[in-house]
């Protein structure tokens, strides 16, 4: 029975935070109105009955009994129901005055829309290599397992021809080894997708500026300055943000706040020199720096933490567009080399078996 109550209200998590934006921006209205929490929850609670969405019941009747908690505090209220980030977020949004909680609340609603329009971006960027790279690898797979083994009991494979004997040394390596291919695979996978959040170091800033590696410091430097706007919306300084940001970021995070929080100390008002942790593309470095220029440094990390999510979301569709046509050529390359691989060796052999079955004539 535990099991089931953990599932549904797993079930409307996801749910909820599916859309949650418009939650946060509800609420910001009720707020601006002077509707108390409790009363806008109440409501919440009553519309979501009447429509028997009884997922938004249980979490809103979560947050309704945690809103008596710790004078009220958002934070609290939102804990274990929505993201981390969002949690940071609503910390600072606690602090402030009614008019700023309103505009914070709205800010954190934008945000959530523009990762959310971020992590598309990303999927675009693999849907062509995530769709066709198993039909290669099946295809590779089928010409290894079963075509291979019979023409090689046809003819030597010494009487292949080169393209055919390429084929034969790939068949031969996944048949004899496909149990230390598999292991490596499965390691290779595992090393790569621990690297991401672990491996830091100035190897590593040169990893970031190649795929697969710039998919993810571009998509997690645009999360970090999102995440750092948010914070700085509710009056924190920007060393109290990066120090909340530091607590529960993960390595490669944490490396570059500190290489951050160094800079800002060394630097003094060199902006360029401050940001140049590499946790940036240099597009995003120079408007930064220009806009800190004229407008103060704080003000440009408000700013691109906002509208400049525009401008990195051109970066991301531009970088899917080239990921998708690399991924298009590679795959299509692959299937072709297989295919006319095997055609014109099963051609070559036809013509060879023909020939010795030929009657000589004298």
């Amino acid at each position: 029975m535990d099991a089931v109550k953990k599932l549904q209200a797993w079930l409307a998590k996801v749910n909820f935070n599916g859309s949650r934006e418009d939650f946060y921006k509800n609420l910001a209205l009720a707020m601006k109105h002077d509707e108390p929490v409790a009363d806008f929850l109440q409501e919440e609670i009553k519309e979501a009955l009447k429509y028997k969405e009884q997922g938004t019941v249980l979490l809103c009747g979560r947050m309704l009994r945690r809103q008596n908690e710790q004078e009220g505090r958002l934070a609290h209220m939102m804990t274990t129901i929505v993201p981390l980030g969002d949690v940071f977020a609503l910390s600072g949004i606690d602090e402030v005055d009614k008019s700023k909680k309103i505009e914070g609340l709205y800010f954190l609603a934008d945000s959530i829309v523009r990762v959310r329009a971020m992590t598309g971006m990303i999927f675009k960027a693999l849907e062509t290599l995530i769709t066709m790279l198993p039909i290669f690898l099946a295809f590779a797979l089928i010409d290894a397992i079963i075509l291979v083994p019979e023409y090689e009991q046809m003819m030597p494979v010494e009487r292949w021809p080169a393209i055919g004997k390429a084929i034969y040394a790939i068949s031969y390596v996944v048949r004899n080894y496909w149990f230390a291919l598999a292991i490596l695979f499965v390691g290779s996978i595992a090393a790569f997708i621990w690297s991401l959040n672990n491996w830091t170091g100035k190897y590593r800033v040169a990893a970031d500026s190649v795929f697969p590696y710039f998919l993810y410091r571009n998509f997690h430097s645009s999360i970090f300055l999102v995440r750092l706007a948010q914070l700085l919306k509710t009056d924190k300084s920007l060393n109290e943000a990066l120090l909340i940001l530091r607590a529960r970021a993960a390595p490669w995070l944490r490396w570059h706040i500190d290489r951050f929080l160094r800079n800002m100390t060394r630097y003094g008002e060199d902006y360029g020199q401050i940001i140049n942790t590499g946790i940036f593309s240099r597009r995003m470095q120079k408007q930064i720096r220009a806009q800190a220029k004229y407008s103060g440094f704080r003000e440009a990390l408000l700013e691109l933490g906002g509208s400049g999510m525009n401008m990195l979301m051109e970066d991301m569709s531009k970088i899917a567009s080239r990921v998708n046509k690399v991924s298009l050529i590679f795959c299509f390359g692959g299937l072709i080399f297989f295919h006319f691989g095997m055609q014109y060796t099963s051609n070559v052999l036809i013509s060879q078996l023909k020939a010795e079955s030929a009657p000589v004539s004298h």
